[in-house]
């Protein structure tokens, strides 16, 4: 079984020295909402994907007059909305969010994950809430991991929403995302250098390692 630091180190390919620099630039402005170019430089960091899918793009070849892109900014999937992020407990620290709601609800089911994710708490996540929508469920979970590595790298981040997530030709595309920022504290920053929970054999073997 791997430990802590052997979950630290899985090959995810993220550009974290480069998160902590955008993370440190944006809070020379103060603690708070991120701006949109803060916000996907962390994600891209992390190989995580804000923007259209290529396919829900407006045509530039239509013109004004062309009418409205099939799928807006905004418009959530027919089916119902997959979304995911973070939250940071002061006293237990970050935490990994999955929920699903129909179009019409505004609250839905919701599977929680204290970090460090693993491959198994990725997988139980999805199943809780019985998802099987349009993103393939190794998308859902792969997703859930690099933002459990993003929570686990940068303290900084109090709070991360994406959503919604949906299936683009080159993968798993998050259409939107809100990121709130604030100062690490000193026990925050210790608490990643230990594990917060143990990870049992069958939890240690990372997505990113399996394809």
């Amino acid at each position: 079984a791997r430990d802590y630091a052997a979950w630290r180190r899985a090959p995810l390919g993220p550009r974290t020295g480069q998160a902590r620099a955008v993370v440190r630039r944006a809070l020379t402005a103060g603690a708070g909402p991120a701006t949109r170019r803060d916000t996907t430089e962390i994600l891209s960091a992390y190989g995580i994907v804000l923007d259209l899918p290529r396919h829900t793009r407006p045509d530039p070849a239509a013109g004004s007059g062309g009418g409205p892109p099939s799928v807006g900014r905004t418009d959530p999937p027919a089916r119902g909305v997959l979304t995911a992020g973070v939250r940071r407990d002061p006293e237990f620290g970050p935490a990994v969010l999955l929920e699903f709601r129909t179009a019409t609800a505004s609250t839905g089911d919701r599977a929680a994950c204290m970090v460090p994710v693993t491959a198994g708490d990725t997988a139980r996540m999805r199943r809780s809430l019985g998802y099987d929508g349009a993103v393939p469920p190794a998308e859902v979970e792969d997703l859930l991991f690099r933002l459990g590595r993003l929570a686990g790298d940068l303290p900084e981040v109090s709070r991360l929403d994406v959503g919604p997530i949906v299936a683009g030709p080159d993968g798993v595309v998050v259409v939107e995302a809100a990121l709130r920022l604030a100062p690490a504290r000193p026990d925050q920053v210790a608490r990643l250098s230990s594990p917060p929970r143990p990870a049992g054999s069958d939890l240690t073997t990372p997505l990113a390692e399996r394809r």
